[in-house]
């Protein structure tokens, strides 16, 4: 049998009680010295896993199935895509004027000002 000293993220103290677990099925614990309360080790996946997880949901199976196969939580798997797609850099999205090109800028002003200037 392999024992492990569980310490706290915050403080290193090892002065821990259980406090529950989540859905998945980390353990959460709660520090007698610092207060903090939270998951100590969670069970990350790694990236063949994830990959995996994202094929079998776009294989059309259950969001909650495939959860439950791979021992993920079903809100992880859906943010997943949310993550991987981010969107690009606002400096690489924006296209230099060429002189003597007219910008408008008035809608822009309007949609961003609209809160600021209650009536």
């Amino acid at each position: 049998m392999i024992t492990s000293k569980i310490t706290c993220r915050k403080c290193g103290s090892s002065n821990l009680v259980k406090n529950d677990s989540n859905g998945v099925g980390n353990l959460k614990s709660k520090c007698k010295d610092c207060g903090f309360s939270g998951v100590i080790e969670s069970k990350r996946a790694d990236e063949s896993t994830k990959v995996r997880a994202l094929k079998a949901y776009q294989e059309r199976s259950s969001l909650r199935g495939v959860g439950r196969i791979f021992d993920v939580s079903h809100q992880t798997i859906l943010n997943w895509p949310k993550k991987a797609m981010s969107a690009p850099d606002i400096a690489e999205a924006l296209i230099c004027p060429v002189e003597n090109e007219v910008l408008e800028l008035d809608e822009l002003w309007s949609f961003v000002y609209e809160k600021a200037n209650k009536r």
